[in-house]
């Protein structure tokens, strides 16, 4: 006999070739799950629903089952149907009649019923699928922070270069400027000596105790003399090094956008370059979700992680979450606990941006914020060190007897 199967917001329902309706199984719950079981079906994972009508149509002799797309056929052959099965689209027709199967099976009483469940399933689905599109999107946000660990270190490196070769002209101005940045644009737009000069400096913002320090050290600078051609060197090294800032730079904007979308509870609670790192250290949002708060806490750090559990010694309070301002700026002896509190929180926030996509950072920060307050309150002093007595308490250690490197005697 044959059967021809299809799927509806209600269900899986079998009619035979006449369009009579012989078997139904009907989806049980809310609309978000129904959504995640028509989802499975669209991508061809079975559910437990097309198990049992399989299983009642097996019992009916049916041998010969037609369905309307490869999904659902997929599905099918993963529960092993031992009938054969065939691809006949225009099946999908029989979906016409599902409002007045719903009706008369008392599923749905009226029809403004029936399209109130139908819009309801209908927004779950998208707002699943759109999920899904934006927990891929933080691949980019991973590789993006990478990208800006990579830009630095180059531009570090090349800095440094600048520094060494400038430092032979004109020396004093190391000593002046630490901020790498304007260095660099200071090399770029001035390079030569007797051009630091108030004009130009005023130009590129500098205050005015940094200018007349510059100008008098210019005038009075003790470095070498280069020759034009290594001062244009320089200078074309120095326009590299404000092209990675510039690139950097619009990263981190990059970040910032991707993690409102993608991640914003964890933004709202450690900013996005934290919250892209931590996504990053975890492998994704998915991985950084479904991790405990305990591993949140130690993210970044599993080197004395590793080394605290082969060797004994004291393992990590807080990895890259150190960054925190709150965390590194407290007493020693706090960060431990504010840094557990702030995993738990960021392992809520993980869960929250992954499966459901609501904004509630605020609440979370507020609730962060009373936490570390209470821990600064409980914990203001610094705990009483215990002075062991080791003459007592620990055996001493026998020195081992050392090895005879000459002959035995006989």
């Amino acid at each position: 006999m044959r059967a021809n199967l299809i799927v509806s917001i209600f269900g899986l329902h079998a009619f035979d070739d006449d369009g009579k309706n012989i078997a139904n199984q009907t989806f049980k719950g809310k609309p978000e799950e129904i959504a995640e079981k028509l989802l499975k079906l669209n991508e061809g994972e079975p559910i437990e629903e097309l198990s049992q009508i399989l299983d009642t149509l097996t019992k009916n002799n049916i041998n010969d089952l037609v369905i309307p797309n490869e999904s659902l056929g997929k599905a099918t052959n993963a529960l092993s149907f031992k009938g054969s099965l065939s691809i006949n689209r225009n099946i999908a027709r029989l979906n016409s009649v599902i409002k007045d199967l719903a009706l008369k099976s008392g599923w749905i009483n009226t029809m403004e019923e029936y399209f109130s469940i139908k819009r309801a399933i209908t927004l779950e689905m998208s707002r699943i699928l759109i999920r899904k599109a934006q927990s891929k999107r933080d691949q980019s946000i991973l590789q993006a922070i990478n990208a800006i660990d990579e830009i630095n270190k180059t531009v570090n490196n090349i800095v440094g270069r600048i520094k060494e070769w400038y430092g032979l002209y004109f020396p004093e101005i190391n000593n002046i400027i630490r901020d790498n940045e304007l260095y660099v644009k200071l090399v770029r737009d001035i390079v030569y000596r007797e051009d630091y000069n108030s004009d130009k400096l005023k130009n590129l913002g500098l205050k005015p105790d940094l200018i007349d320090k510059l100008e008098k050290s210019a005038n009075t600078s003790v470095g070498a003399e280069l020759a034009d051609e290594d001062l244009e060197t320089i200078k074309k090294l120095a326009e590299e090094a404000i092209r990675m800032y510039e690139m950097r730079s619009e990263l981190e904007k990059y970040v910032d956008n991707a993690m409102s979308e993608v991640a914003p509870n964890i933004k709202g609670l450690v900013g996005p370059t934290i919250g892209a790192r931590l996504i990053a250290l975890a492998g994704g949002l998915e991985k950084l979700a479904k991790m405990p708060s305990s591993t949140i806490q130690v993210l970044g750090a599993e080197k004395a992680l590793f080394r605290a559990l082969r060797f004994g010694s004291k393992p990590p309070k807080h990895g890259v979450i150190y960054q925190y301002i709150i965390v590194h700026t407290s007493p020693k002896w706090q960060r431990g606990k504010i840094s557990r509190a702030l995993a738990g929180k960021l392992s809520i926030a993980a869960k929250i941006d992954f499966f459901s996509g609501r904004d509630v950072s605020e609440h979370l920060k507020k609730e962060l914020e009373q936490k570390i307050n209470l821990i600064k309150k409980t914990a203001a002093a610094p705990p009483i060190k215990k002075i062991e007595k080791e003459t007592k308490t620990q055996p001493r250690i026998k020195e081992r007897p050392q090895k005879f490197k000459g002959k035995k005697k006989r």
